[in-house]
């Protein structure tokens, strides 16, 4: 039986059923090693999917978080949430971008910040908001909403180009019509009144409910208002210190202007008639000169101040009308 084993016949059959029972062991290791690097990724996968869930979880709780801060007027909190929301969507890679919430969200960001007079980080976040815009009318309600916050800020000048721009540009006519009405609240606030009569006119034209003609008669109340000169009120004060405060009705400090300089004026006359040139060079002429020079000045800022106050209370009762019929 031994030497059978040697024989040529039997010796190949053996080795291939060693080789066989090698191929067999060699596969058996193989699926222990693809399950075991299956469950390995498996569990990457599930972790993913955990984190994934954890973070759209996170998402949707901190704009509702947000949401309800803003409804509530806690404007600090809300930005904190909402730069919360906006943290957690940039770290979810697994979420396809809304660019409907996301201009959304930034566009309330935008309405916080305008609510606390920032008025440079409302224009920013708004600025981010038109990125994510989905229509032309999302896009250019927005550009008004930049305009409102600059007039809000009293940049008259950048808001003045934003609605220029709408009532040129813009495919909406909603937005070129409110255009219109911002770009007359704008001149209003800087009291050209002709300008904001023409732009009111427009965009009262179509409105059936609304009286103009009390409006219209405000605007031209305002654009005949007797102003003061301030160059006329400086002269005047240049030849008889006080009387350029006179002229534009403040009698107080006309009175009080022309008494310090008759009193410095005398004293510095009394010197120099007694030769006290030094007193008169060190002491009085400087006080002198000092009260006159401010006497001028300040009857040029008192003829401005008094053309502001006028032009202040036109513009209010402007504002206030149309507060109490634009409704």
């Amino acid at each position: 039986a031994s030497l059978d084993f040697f024989r040529p016949e039997v010796y190949p059959c053996f080795m291939r059923g060693i080789k066989t029972i090698g191929h067999k062991k060699r596969t058996k290791k193989n699926i222990i090693m693809f399950i075991y690097r299956n469950v390995k990724l498996m569990k990457i996968v599930y972790l993913l999917l955990f984190f994934s869930f954890h973070i759209s979880y996170a998402q949707d709780l901190c704009l509702l978080t947000a949401d309800h801060f803003y409804r509530n007027e806690n404007y600090n909190e809300a930005i904190t949430e909402y730069m919360r929301y906006l943290y957690f969507f940039q770290k979810d890679t697994t979420k396809i971008p809304d660019h409907q919430i996301l201009g959304e969200t930034y566009y309330k960001m935008a309405m916080c910040y305008r609510n606390l007079s920032e008025w440079n980080k409302a224009i920013r976040a708004i600025n981010q908001s038109l990125m994510y815009a989905v229509t032309d009318s999302s896009r250019d309600s927005r550009k008004l909403a930049i305009a409102i916050i600059r007039i809000a800020g009293k940049n008259y000048s950048g808001a003045e180009i934003e609605l220029i721009r709408l009532i040129l540009f813009s495919k909406t006519a909603s937005i070129k019509d409110k255009a219109h009405f911002f770009l007359g609240t704008c001149n209003l606030y800087q009291f050209n009144w002709q300008e904001a009569q023409k732009q009111f006119n427009i965009y009262f034209s179509n409105k059936s409910n609304f009286s103009y003609f009390k409006l219209d008669s405000l605007l031209y109340q305002a654009k005949i208002i007797q102003y003061k000169s301030p160059g006329l009120a400086k002269w005047l004060s240049t030849f008889l210190p006080g009387s350029g405060q006179l002229y534009t009705g403040d009698i107080k400090n006309g009175i009080n202007a022309l008494a310090i300089n008759l009193l410095t004026g005398y004293f510095m006359i009394d010197a120099l008639i007694d030769r006290r040139f030094q007193d008169l060079l060190i002491s009085h002429m400087t006080l002198f000169w000092r009260f006159y020079q401010g006497n001028r000045v300040n009857a040029e800022i008192i003829a401005q101040s008094y053309n502001d106050k006028l032009n202040c209370e036109a513009a209010q009762k402007i504002i206030h009308y149309l507060e109490m019929n634009s409704k």
